[in-house]
């Protein structure tokens, strides 16, 4: 049995991941960063091996191109990367042909935002590229983008959570009746590393429909795994629903 969020009066916020969460998969994660570098004359790419399930844009740039720079001295800095990598996902269709929202995926917005969560996003895609691939499955108005982490801002998916979790609070501390309200933030994604990120706020709900199992995502401290967000509807709803009260936070 999984208990429920400890909240009830206050602000509730639900991070979504977008790759393997909300949206399918592409066939090549890396497709995007390999055009960009192979575009710009930078590097052969045949030889890209880095883990991108549940890393930040910004952290993938810095890998590819840590080992690399010290042969190299004209690469790019990450920064300079990642802008050329946006402007392919943008400008290339076929970067975003194929991906489909997952089932179950807008009940559970919907259900969530009914039990009084606002959904926003911590995504390891940089804010454009969230975006762009929101934009192309119709859910981009699903979410409160000024409460959303992006990967350009941190190589480190768990500094986005924190940031979130500031801007939140920031929030939570203005309220104009100047009231102190209680705060949750609860994390859903695919990977380990969501699950790790978890830590940094009030809960986990690890959705293996992306490259990990149920077991993986336990392991990574997932308070509340589900096989996809269509079947395990019902199971995140009681997770959200908890009553009681969680201390406003200082």
């Amino acid at each position: 049995m999984v208990n429920a969020v400890d909240v009830s009066d206050g602000h509730k916020v639900l991070l979504w991941d977008i790759d393997g969460t909300l949206i399918s998969l592409g066939a090549d994660p890396l497709g995007p960063f390999r055009l960009a570098l192979a575009g710009k004359g930078w590097l052969a790419c045949a030889d890209l091996d880095v883990n991108v399930h549940g890393s930040t844009d910004l952290g993938i740039c810095e890998a590819l191109l840590r080992e690399r720079r010290s042969a190299d001295d004209t690469l790019p800095r990450s920064h300079e990367l990642l802008r050329e990598v946006e402007r392919v996902t943008l400008g290339n269709a076929s970067v975003l042909r194929g991906r489909e929202v997952l089932p179950g995926a807008l009940p559970v917005l919907v259900r969530a935002a009914t039990l009084g969560w606002t959904n926003a996003l911590v995504t390891g895609n940089s804010r454009k590229r969230a975006e762009a691939k929101l934009d192309a499955v119709g859910l981009r108005s699903q979410f409160d983008w000024t409460l959303s982490g992006f990967g350009d801002e941190s190589t480190e998916r768990s500094e986005l959570v924190m940031l979130v979790g500031n801007s939140a609070m920031r929030r939570v501390a203005g309220q104009s009746d100047g009231s102190q309200q209680a705060l949750a933030i609860v994390v859903i994604g695919d990977t380990p590393l969501d699950m790790r990120a978890r830590r940094l706020g009030d809960g986990g709900i690890g959705v293996a429909t992306g490259a990990y199992s149920e077991l993986d995502l336990r392991d990574a401290g997932a308070d509340l795994t589900v096989a996809s967000l269509e079947s395990g509807h019902d199971a995140i709803a009681t997770f959200l629903s908890g009553q009681g009260g969680r201390r406003p936070r200082q």
